[in-house]
């Protein structure tokens, strides 16, 4: 069997060694989707609908941290229709259902959206992934930017940032952060932020969020690590071997 054999069948298995054994983790978010909730219609403000599992900070904004929650087909028009974003953002996010809709204008956003994580286990590294997309209100002028800052238990990350054109569109994207528990409970909130209407025409900018989800970041057991490396050692010693032969021989 020649070496280029021997890497092609032995290298593939060892990377399904290092795969993390087991069931999947169960999710520690509660209602990430925004499908649950209590109050109107999901098409409404957040100070008459609020989503199960989460809380309203204190905010300069009138209907609460993230504004809205928009059923699937309405994401160009806000709350009750008062508020319109430029047209072109796909309605249904890739998570499906309901998604939030929030102010970022750092002059009128309300405060942070929150839910309280049970269940922590501290100093374990977690993988938080969501869903965000981005707009602008419909009829105002110049370039936007948003983006979500993101904290976890005291520590903070922000989202991929938007530049948007005037009435630009960002559409739905992916994004993953990882975070490490510093105590078994602990606070994640999502802050808009984007352009102060203030600093210039652009105003405000829209953006939305959903698909929250928490897990236990997956590493590989340490038993399947501790293989890994003697059977690399291994195949290192008889690559060695087998050129020195080689060598001898011509």
């Amino acid at each position: 069997m020649t070496w280029k054999t021997v890497v092609t069948l032995v290298v593939p298995a060892l990377v399904l060694v290092l795969i993390p054994s087991g069931t999947a983790q169960a999710d520690l978010i509660t209602n990430g989707g925004f499908e649950s909730f209590t109050g109107s219609a999901p098409k409404n403000f957040f100070n008459n609908v609020m989503p199960t599992g989460w809380f309203e900070g204190p905010g300069q904004g009138p209907g609460g941290p993230l504004d809205a929650i928009n059923a699937p087909g309405t994401s160009t028009s806000f709350a009750n229709g008062t508020i319109g974003i430029y047209p072109g953002l796909p309605a249904t996010s890739p998570n499906g259902g309901n998604f939030a809709q929030a102010d970022a204008d750092p002059f009128f956003r309300p405060g942070a959206f929150s839910q309280v994580v049970n269940g922590l286990t501290p100093g374990q590294t977690y993988q938080l992934s969501f869903y965000q997309a981005a707009g602008q209100q419909n009829g105002f002028q110049g370039n936007t930017f948003e983006e979500w800052i993101v904290s976890f238990g005291g520590d903070t990350q922000t989202s991929h940032r938007f530049n948007l054109p005037q009435g630009g569109v960002g559409n739905w994207e992916l994004q993953t952060m990882t975070f490490t528990a510093h105590s078994a409970s602990q606070t994640l909130s999502f802050l808009a932020n984007g352009n102060s209407s203030f600093t210039g025409p652009s105003m405000p900018p829209i953006i939305f969020l959903d698909g929250v989800s928490l897990v236990p970041a997956a590493v590989p057991e340490p038993a399947s690590l501790a293989l890994f490396g003697v059977v690399l050692g291994s195949l290192g010693v008889a690559y060695r071997r087998q050129r020195a032969a080689k060598a001898t021989a011509v």
